[in-house]
């Protein structure tokens, strides 16, 4: 990871008359653990979504060369066929981590998936284990975002 990470000057963002986020500055340092709370409606999912990129803002963000952004949002569809081990290779078939180069398999069982669960169809599992193989599949040294 290099020097910069992300960066947030003067962020502002309305919905009409709604105000999400006013006047927001922030700096991201390398290891910070950041969440957002608060009410609902209060902005944070707003906020989550200038940080990933899915609302532009005009030079108000910088995100560091080697930083890349997972989100994990509300609003997520996944093929309900498709096996949970496969959803996580999609993303990577290793993930770097502190510990060195750990295969998709393995961070699934981090995220309390035994072998044996993995090869299960993503439509078959409860909403906490769906919520679980997302968060499997956006893990690495990259900046995450969760918003659930």
């Amino acid at each position: 990871m290099g020097r910069t990470t992300i960066e947030l000057h003067d962020i502002s963002k309305a919905y009409g008359d709604i105000v999400c986020v006013k006047d927001f500055t922030y700096i991201f340092l390398k290891n910070d653990r950041i969440g957002f709370v608060g009410k609902n409606g209060c902005g944070k999912s707003t906020l989550m979504k200038i940080i990933a990129g899915f609302i532009e803002l005009i030079r108000q963000v910088e995100i560091g060369q080697t930083i890349k952004i997972g989100y994990f949002g509300q609003e997520v569809d996944i093929d309900p066929e498709l096996r949970v081990i496969d959803y996580v290779k999609e993303a990577a078939e290793f993930v770097r981590t502190a510990d060195g180069l750990v295969s998709a398999s393995a961070m699934l069982e981090r995220f309390l998936f035994p072998p044996e669960q993995q090869y299960s169809p993503v439509g078959k599992l409860s909403g906490w284990r769906k919520e679980k193989t997302l968060s499997a599949s956006c893990t690495d040294e990259r900046t995450e975002c969760t918003d659930t």
